[in-house]
Parts: structure tokens; sequence; C-alpha cells
């Protein structure tokens, strides 16, 4: 179960912190070997490792994971991710946005449709557009993910403040194991998986409209962002 935790007090400091580490999500790579990259994009050495999200079962692990020796004939059969309530304009509608837009994630590397994700995103999002440019590659060449299934466990809520108008939602994931295959079906790269943290600032337009994504970045499991 999925653990919501509106921040207050140390929100604000917290929140700028989070705010000034921007390690953007970069395109083909999978949260968990994202993770591994995090200290090289932003120049700085990741936070020290917090305790671990809820652990995922080990045998569900092996059961998810799928084999190098194998070849697949095409991309995974996966449902879409099940739409939350992304319109209410307070911390919970955030909460839902956010989670939604990571899981998002996993789901068009598997080949599934892009246009929510892309719905979500700001034109000028950054890292959301590279993510969009790598799947569409992906797609014309036939690659895709298999595995690498994203489990949220909790999320916490940054509120905006006078200097920082975004919010920002941190977002603790276990990443499965995975990998990525080219249009034969053979491997091109396997993803070990595991906890990762995703900072993911958002804002809302008002007027009855869902909330948009700004940035994404991701970074080890950590309590909190170094500055």
């Amino acid at each position: 179960m999925r653990r919501h935790v509106y921040v207050r007090g140390q929100a604000a400091e917290d929140g700028r912190r989070a705010r000034r580490r921007r390690v953007w999500w970069r395109a083909g790579v999978s949260l968990g070997a994202l993770a591994v990259l995090a200290a090289g994009c932003s120049g700085t050495e990741p936070a020290e490792p917090a305790s671990p999200a809820e652990a995922t079962d080990a045998d569900s692990q092996n059961e998810a994971e799928p084999s190098a020796d194998e070849t697949a004939s095409g991309p995974p059969d996966m449902d879409p991710p099940e739409v939350p309530d992304i319109h209410r304009d307070d911390d919970e509608g955030a909460q839902n946005a956010a989670e939604y837009f990571v899981e998002l994630h996993a789901y068009i590397h598997a080949g599934g449709d892009i246009g929510a994700y892309e719905e979500l995103s700001a034109p000028d999002c950054e890292s959301c557009a590279s993510v969009s440019e790598e799947v569409q590659r992906m797609r014309d060449v036939g690659e895709f993910h298999d595995g690498g299934d994203v489990e949220v466990t909790r999320s916490e809520v940054f509120p905006p403040d006078s200097e920082n108008p975004s919010h920002l939602v941190r977002v603790y994931l276990t990443e499965l194991p995975g990998v990525h295959r080219d249009s034969d079906g053979e491997v091109i790269e396997n993803f070990d998986g595991g906890d990762v943290v995703v900072d993911v600032l958002m804002r809302h337009p008002g007027g009855g409209g869902h909330w948009i994504i700004e940035g994404v970045s991701a970074n080890v499991a950590s309590s909190e962002p170094e500055e």
C-alpha cells in the first residue's frame, strides 16, 4: 500500500534544496541505471542511502526478471497505469499526478502509448522531451524494454513558497530488473533495478486543468538531496 505524506515545517528549505539539485532523467536509461549515473550528471556525490523503500519480495523479483538467455518476439503486453484524479488542485492531486507520471515512464519504454506522458509534460520540460525522443527512436528501430516495472511505495509533497512557485513531489519506488531488447528480441542491456527516489517539479494551471510536469530528477534512495 502506498503511503502519502504531506510535508510541512521543513518543506520550504527541503524544497529549495531539492529544486536546486536537478539530475535530469536521461533518455534511454532506466530508473535504476540512472541512479548509478546521477553523481556524474550532477557533478556531486550522491546522498547517503536511507532506509530502503518497502522491500520487494525476492521470489517476486525472480519471477519478474526476464532472462538474458531468452529472446522476445516483441514488446510485452502491458496494461496502461490506472489514471488517478490528476485534476484536483491540492497535495493529493499533485501526488496522484507525480506517481502516475513515474509509472508511465516504464510503460512507454515497454511499447505503451506515449500520448498520456506527453500530455502531462510541459513544453519546456527538457527531461520529459528527451525521454519522448528516445522512446520514439526506440519505436523507429523496434527496440523495447522487457521487465523493469515500477512499484511506487510512498511519496511526499513539498508545497511552493515565495521563492519557488512549483510544487515538488518526491516519489520513492522500486524498479524491478529488466532488459533492453532490439528488434529481434536480443538483449542489448540488462537493468538490475533497485530503490530510487524521483523528484518531480510540477504546477497546476487552475481552471479545472490537470497538473503539468516541469522537470524530473532521480537518484539512489536517499533521505534528502544534497545542496
